[in-house]
This record gives C-alpha cells, sequence and structure tokens, in this order.
C-alpha cells in the first residue's frame, strides 16, 4: 500500500519543524529530501564530503599521487545539489585538467550541467561506462564492474522497457567516449 504523498510531505515538514524546536541548541540541521527527513551536524553535507572523498583519493598514497581525471556526479534530490555546487567551486565550471560530468535525475532546476530522464538512464549510462573501462582503458581496472546494477535497479531487462531515451543516451556516452579517445585518455 502506498502513502497518500500529499500527507506524507506535511508530516515531514511538521517533523522538520518538530525536530529543529528540539535541537535548537544544538549544531544540528535538519533537512527535509526525498522521501525522508534528515538530522546531521552543521557544516557536514553531501558537497562537503564530495570534496573530503576528492581529497582522500588524490592524498591516498602521495608516492603514486595522480590527480583526478575523471568525475561523474548524478543526483535525483535537493540535497545532491550541494554536491553539484561544490564540485563546480572545486573544479570550476568547465575545467581544463578534469572531465567533470553532473547530472540530475529528471528535468528540474539544477546546479548540474546535464540531465538525465530517469533511474534507467543512469542504469545504462553505468553500463556503458563499466563496458568502456573492460574494454579500452586498462588503468582504471581496480574499479568493479557495474552491471550487476542492471538486475538491482533496472529490472531483468536492464531498463530496456524505456527503449526511447536509451540510444539517445548511448550515443551520447559513445561521443563522450570518442572525444576522451582523441585527447589520448
Amino acid at each position: 500500500a502506498k502513502a497518500d504523498p500529499e500527507f506524507g510531505a506535511m508530516q515531514a515538514r511538521e517533523l522538520q519543524y518538530h525536530l529543529q524546536g528540539v535541537l535548537a541548541a544544538f549544531p544540528v540541521v535538519v533537512r527535509i529530501g526525498k522521501g525522508y527527513v534528515e538530522a546531521c551536524p552543521k557544516g557536514i553535507d553531501k558537497g562537503v564530503m564530495a570534496e573530503r572523498f576528492l581529497d582522500v583519493v588524490q592524498s591516498a598514497d602521495p608516492r603514486r599521487a595522480q590527480p583526478v581525471e575523471f568525475v561523474l556526479c548524478i543526483g535525483d534530490d535537493s540535497s545532491d545539489e550541494l554536491m553539484f555546487s561544490a564540485l563546480h567551486n572545486k573544479f570550476g565550471q568547465r575545467p581544463a585538467d578534469v572531465d567533470l560530468y553532473t547530472a540530475t535525475v529528471g528535468r528540474k532546476p539544477s546546479c548540474a550541467t546535464a540531465y538525465m530522464g530517469d533511474h534507467t538512464d543512469v542504469v545504462e549510462l553505468l553500463k556503458m561506462l563499466s563496458s568502456l573501462n573492460n574494454s579500452q582503458n586498462k588503468r582504471f581496472a581496480s574499479m568493479g564492474d557495474l552491471t550487476s546494477l542492471e538486475h538491482s535497479f533496472g529490472g531483468v531487462d536492464g531498463g530496456r522497457a524505456a527503449r526511447g531515451t536509451k540510444h539517445g543516451l548511448a550515443a551520447r556516452t559513445r561521443s563522450i567516449a570518442n572525444t576522451n579517445d582523441a585527447r589520448g585518455r
């Protein structure tokens, strides 16, 4: 049985206001997201964590330190806007030294530079990137095979029921791959 979306949104707002009142004396932020209410320490959000993750990745082993060359950030929630903004602030809107791709799922106002139609587009993109990794670029061989997402998120047919968006996404992804090949990456 599904809950009434309006009633759920009303309950979420009520919970947010209640938690803000109860936690007013503490350094905590209460946010509403897509299907959740979140209470977390002030100064901690997806944007801060994305920056921290990149810092950790780049300094994991100083002897083999290599700059990050490719960042793909996809989100479907208002809290993901903090990640998009943080990445664009860190690298710039059109960085020259890193391939930065930010995308929101669904067409809506966003700091992301692109959008994807729905979760099946995301799964299809990840599968294509995984196959490019497996066949063309062995320096990232430690990355896991993402094709298992087909069954987790795309259903038995891997989301192919939404054929209308698949072919356009495949063409865009091949275009990205060809551009990177031309750059020697």
